[in-house]
């Protein structure tokens, strides 16, 4: 989210629990995404990783957001992505919440 928003944009976190789930909902105001990336993120499996430029035209290859879409899976959790065109990005990470037992 850093990367790929304006120096002077904010970005929000926000946690939620919902029924069995804490939802961890992370804004930004930056350059956003078009539908091909967000596809590219869910079927990541399939896809190459493609080079994108941040605000500041640093090089990213979209691993850390591949790395962490892999780790929430193995939580048994989602990662949801919805975003415009230079209005900014929202992820939902949805993780079960976890019970102690003895």
């Amino acid at each position: 989210a850093i990367k790929f928003s304006h120096k002077t944009g904010t970005i929000e976190l926000n946690s939620v629990m919902t029924g069995e789930y804490r939802n961890f909902i992370i804004t930004d105001k930056g350059i956003g995404m078009d539908t091909n990336k967000i596809l590219l993120i869910n079927d990541a499996v399939n896809h190459s990783v493609k080079s994108s430029k941040g605000t500041g035209q640093e090089k990213g290859n979209g691993l850390g957001l591949l790395l962490c879409k892999s780790f929430v899976t193995m939580m048994n959790g989602r990662l949801e992505v919805s975003s415009q065109l230079q209005q900014g990005t929202s992820f939902t990470v949805q993780l079960p919440k976890h019970t102690a037992t003895s």
